[in-house]
């Protein structure tokens, strides 16, 4: 594991890193999609976020045994309050935003037209269509966090084997249609959390196994053999279609992209970060500590800039510059709230 004291400046990177391809992941049109660079940031944004749900399993993946359930109850509601104070925060927002304009004369797409249905919504499932849709990944998060916990009490030791069990489920779920047309009849608020669980679990019980068996913590030739072999296989699952993937899912699922996911999350863990400059390691610190107040801020900014700004200037929308732009103006305005003298300004951006 690639330290300096207790700080992993490899899972750093991948914060800092991922946090950018999930704005390419909303907003990047490629020009070229077949042009290596655009089509190499297309894949690594496509696996963006199920690598953070491995990062955070990884990372919690000797905790699900305590019995003291104070703390499990503490980490569930630290994953549940960002939800419910960012779905009133892009609601009135997007409140202010729409009666300003109208108070100018200036029509803006009804994206910015909610009800206290869509707060609802978002409030419950992390996922209204338009208002703030990236949370799904804290409700799927919060699910699977309570399944680990429950699995891990109740099967003891052959904890970890259930949830193995549950994550070849899960990719049978796939591979069979059973996820989607389990949930595809569902409010499109409902089936895109729910439909996204099968395809995520398989990342976590990885990443679970990754992180109670220290196995990337091994030095010498094991780390440039894993290394190789994992950069081997992605290149192999880029360009052969080994095993086709599920007819209907969302976005997520299939045995390629797990591969390719998982390789990606090993290959970055096991490069030496660590040794960076001094200077470097602190920029990549800062980046890492705001990724999830850029996660949480970047839609309502990326709706503003596509629905707003890019027609009233007559811009080109979904460019390269537009992602690079919200992520650091995400990344600034993260900033500036943790900088506000309350425990809650922290919470919702670090």
């Amino acid at each position: 594991m690639e330290k300096t004291g207790n700080y992993n400046y490899s899972i750093a990177f991948m914060k800092a890193f991922f946090s950018f391809c999930v704005i390419c992941a909303h907003f990047y049109v490629a020009e070229q999609p077949e042009f290596y660079p655009s089509a190499l940031l297309i894949r690594l944004s496509g696996i963006a976020a199920p690598v953070f749900f491995m990062i955070s399993l990884f990372l919690t993946s000797k905790k699900y045994e305590d019995k003291d359930i104070s703390k499990i109850g503490k980490r569930l509601w630290r994953l549940y309050l960002p939800q419910i104070v960012w779905a009133f925060i892009y609601y009135l927002g997007y409140k202010v935003v729409l009666y300003g304009f109208d108070y100018i004369g200036i029509y803006v797409d009804h994206l910015f037209r909610y009800g206290w249905e869509d707060l609802l919504w978002q409030i419950g499932f992390g996922s209204d269509r338009g208002l703030c849709p990236q949370f799904w990944y804290q409700f799927d998060l919060i699910v699977i966090t309570v399944l680990c916990y429950l699995v891990f009490r109740l099967a003891g030791k052959h904890g970890i084997t259930v949830m193995t069990v549950i994550g070849v489920f899960a990719l049978i779920m796939q591979y069979s249609g059973l996820n989607y047309f389990l949930f595809c009849r569902f409010e499109y608020e409902l089936w895109y959390p729910l439909g996204r669980l099968a395809e995520v679990i398989p990342f976590a019980v990885i990443a679970l196994h990754l992180g109670r068996s220290g196995i990337l913590n091994r030095n010498g030739k094991f780390k440039v053999i894993t290394a190789v072999l994992c950069v081997a296989v992605m290149v192999a699952v880029t360009f052969i279609n080994f095993i086709p993937d599920p007819k209907d899912g969302f976005s997520y699922g299939g045995i390629n992209k797990f591969l390719y996911g998982v390789c990606t999350f090993v290959v970055l863990y096991l490069i030496p970060f660590g040794k960076l400059p001094e200077v470097c390691k602190k920029v990549l610190a800062f980046l890492a500590k705001y990724s999830f107040g850029v996660f949480c801020i970047h839609m309502g900014l990326g709706y503003c800039t596509d629905f707003i700004l890019c027609p009233l200037n007559n811009w080109r929308s979904g460019t390269f510059i537009e992602c690079v732009i919200v992520y650091f103006v995400s990344l600034l305005l993260a900033w500036l709230i943790s900088l506000i003298p309350i425990k809650l300004a922290k919470q919702i951006v670090t």
